[in-house]
């Protein structure tokens, strides 16, 4: 039997995008998070984003290369006022080659603001985490398609 392989869409939707802060936790795609729901009461807070700067368009880029991007992308979240925790997110598939990606989780970041900059390092997708405290997959490079 042929095994399909996994769509973009499936492999983001399975990752685990875990938040390094004061106290860590795991966020997923489409799971209401508790430990979000409570830092947006403590930080009075309503929205949320995990962002990447490495491995633009789903292509795997050197080290050194990702660390220069995700320090531009830390410059920008901080020259737009927001403050970020550190994180990364984690393939789930098993036997999977995939590297850790370093990202950044924005707390009380604007929806757009979010999307602009996924779009500027040239990400696939962005986690989005509305009021809800269920994070969103959300697909915003134009090049994408659904496998």
């Amino acid at each position: 039997m042929k095994v399909r392989p996994l769509s973009m869409v499936e492999i983001y939707g399975a990752a685990l995008y875990r938040v390094d802060g004061d106290s860590v936790f795991v966020l997923r795609v489409g799971q209401f998070s508790d430990a979000l729901k409570r830092l947006y009461l403590q930080e009075n807070h309503q929205s949320a984003a995990f962002l990447t700067a490495c491995n633009p368009m789903g292509v795997k880029t050197s080290d050194t290369e990702n660390f220069q991007a995700q320090r531009r992308l830390a410059a920008e979240v901080s020259s737009l006022k927001y403050s970020a925790l550190a994180a990364i997110g984690l393939d789930s598939m098993p036997d999977s080659d995939w590297p850790g990606e370093p990202s950044l989780f924005v707390p009380g970041i604007l929806k757009q603001d979010a999307i602009q900059l996924g779009m500027r390092f040239r990400q696939l997708a962005i986690l989005w985490c509305p009021a809800s405290a269920v994070p969103e997959l959300l697909m915003i490079n134009d090049r994408f398609h659904p496998d």
